[in-house]
């Protein structure tokens, strides 16, 4: 690449507009399929080696929230005691995933875990004060599918923009709008 082209290169134009969506698109995309499908999918597969002991409900109940679009999102609101080598715990986690939409499968969840229930939770012997109650997998191939798109979108922003502006067929200059 000449001086000249790297100079214009590195000013503000369409180019950067392009590159910057492209990065904005892969990010969200990333940060998105992290906290809703990767990171919950390695705790579930983290959790497979934990050890199973008894615990009992201290509370349960259903939380609800109403999102911006009218909505509502349920999440469990869960309390348990166990004990791990002679020290007593308190958890709070039913599983990896996050807030659903669906209430009625939490209600139906809590019903069966009512204050006082002896229960199994399986915890990380590494780190006992890390325990859960359900290690299934509720992987939504359907968000992941979704924000693998948005980052393939993204990678093919970026693509297209430094192919065409080393093809010489996108400049990074604004052009003046004619007025009619």
């Amino acid at each position: 690449m000449s001086r000249q082209k790297l100079k214009e290169f590195f000013t503000w134009g369409p180019v950067w507009v392009l590159i910057g969506m492209g990065i904005f698109t892969i990010t969200i995309g990333s940060c998105v399929n992290y906290f809703l499908c990767l990171n919950p999918w390695w705790e579930v597969r983290k959790s497979v080696s934990w050890h199973p002991v008894k615990a009992v409900v201290l509370s349960s109940k259903v939380n609800t929230r109403s999102h911006h679009k009218g909505g509502l999102t349920y999440s469990i609101d869960l309390r348990y005691e166990y004990r791990w080598k002679e020290t007593q715990y308190i958890g709070n986690r039913y599983w990896f995933w996050p807030d659903t939409s669906d209430g009625a499968k939490l209600h139906s969840i809590i019903r069966r875990m009512p204050k006082g229930r002896v229960i199994t939770c399986y915890i990380d012997p590494a780190n006992p004060s890390e325990s859960v109650i359900s290690r299934e997998s509720n992987f939504s191939i359907t968000a992941f599918i979704l924000c693998t798109i948005f980052i393939i979108i993204g990678i093919s922003i970026l693509i297209f923009t430094i192919k065409s502006y080393c093809s010489g067929t996108l400049k990074n200059e604004w052009e003046p709008v004619e007025k009619k």
